[in-house]
C-alpha cells in the first residue's frame, strides 16, 4: 500500500513523493524460525523510514516502529 505526500518544503519533492511500505518473512537471526519483516516510510515533518523484524518463535526484536521515540 501506497500513498503520495505533497508539499513545497526542502523534504518533500513538489510534484509529489510516493509513501511505501513493504513487509516480507526472512531468516530470524536468533534461531531458525522465519521472523516477519519490515519497511515503512512515513511523512512526520521529514520522511522517515522504520525498519525492523520480529520473531515470534523466539520473541527477537530489532528496529524501529512508526511513533517509537
Amino acid at each position: 500500500m501506497s500513498s503520495f505526500v505533497y508539499g513545497p518544503s526542502a523534504t518533500v519533492e513538489p510534484e509529489g513523493f510516493e509513501l511505501e511500505s513493504a513487509t516480507w518473512h526472512q531468516p530470524c537471526p536468533n534461531c531458525p524460525a522465519q521472523a516477519f519483516a519490515w519497511r515503512h516510510e512515513v511523512a512526520e515533518g521529514s520522511i522517515n523510514i522504520y525498519r525492523g523484524l520480529r520473531c515470534n518463535a523466539c520473541g527477537h526484536f530489532q528496529g524501529t516502529l512508526p511513533g517509537d521515540p
